[in-house]
C-alpha cells in the first residue's frame, strides 16, 4: 500500500507515499464507501500529494477514472492538496486533470497548496466537522 489514510467524523483523509500504485485505487475506494456507510452520510475527501511523491502513471490514472463515479458518489466534494511548487507539482495537477477528463463527468474537486489552506484559510465549502480537532488528529498521525 502506497498511502496512509484515516477516517474522522465527516472527512476521509488520504496521504500518498512515494509512488501511487494501481492496486490502491480499489483499497481506498472501498475504505471511502465503508466510511460513508458507517457514518450514514457523504464525506469530504482530503487527498494529500506530498512534495516528494511521484505523479501517477497512466495505468493508475485509468483505474482511478474507472472508479471515480463510485468514489465521488461517497464524497460531498474532494480537496486535492499538492504540497510543494515547481514542475513536479504541476505534473501532478496535470495528472488530476487527466483523471477527471478520462472519467467523462464533472465532479466537485478543488485544488489547494496546503492542508491549512484546504481546511482553514480557503475551504471549498463550509465544513460540518470540527476543523481544529481534525488538524490535531492529522498532525498526531503525521499525515501533514
Amino acid at each position: 500500500m502506497s498511502y496512509q489514510s484515516c477516517t474522522l467524523e465527516g472527512i476521509y483523509v488520504l496521504r500518498w507515499g512515494k509512488t501511487p500504485e494501481v492496486g490502491d485505487v480499489n483499497k481506498y475506494a472501498n475504505e471511502i464507501a465503508a466510511a460513508r456507510a458507517h457514518q450514514g452520510r457523504t464525506l469530504v475527501g482530503l487527498i494529500i500529494m506530498p512534495e516528494d511523491s511521484e505523479a501517477p502513471g497512466s495505468a493508475f490514472r485509468k483505474a482511478q477514472a474507472e472508479r471515480l463515479t463510485e468514489i465521488m458518489g461517497n464524497l460531498r466534494y474532494a480537496v486535492c492538496v499538492f504540497e510543494g511548487e515547481g514542475f513536479l507539482s504541476s505534473l501532478k495537477r496535470s495528472a488530476l486533470v487527466g483523471i477527471l477528463l478520462l472519467s467523462g463527468k464533472r465532479y466537485p474537486v478543488h485544488v489547494r497548496a496546503s492542508v491549512q489552506e484546504a481546511l482553514v484559510t480557503k475551504p471549498a465549502e463550509p465544513t460540518d466537522f470540527n476543523v481544529p480537532l481534525v488538524l490535531a488528529e492529522l498532525k498526531r498521525r503525521n499525515l501533514f
